[in-house]
């Protein structure tokens, strides 16, 4: 299917949704840590990347405006989540 990149710090969450992915038969790079996601977002095209929002590193939201000012990954498609939720991001979303 698709190459997949996952930017999570958290194993406990990316092991299972890497795996899933990986079931469902794509090809999935997952990262701990927000810069170096953004780093290997920039050396390999994706078909999507997930991220969490409060990732390591780089805050997500800030990590979704770099990847989006990158020619690489301009229109791969970004889906965000998160565990916890605050007002802020809600707004910031």
């Amino acid at each position: 299917m698709g190459a997949v990149l996952l930017i999570d710090s958290l194993p406990t969450l990316s092991g299972p949704l890497a795996e899933a992915l990986a079931n469902a038969g794509h090809d999935v790079t997952v990262e701990h840590d927000g810069q170096a996601g953004l780093d290997r977002a920039r050396s390999k095209a994706y078909d999507l990347i997930a991220l969490d929002l409060l990732t390591s590193g780089i805050h997500g939201f800030e990590l979704i405006q770099r990847l989006r000012t990158g020619f690489s990954t301009l229109r791969t498609p970004i889906v965000a989540y998160t565990d916890k939720v605050y007002p802020s991001d809600q707004r910031e979303a």
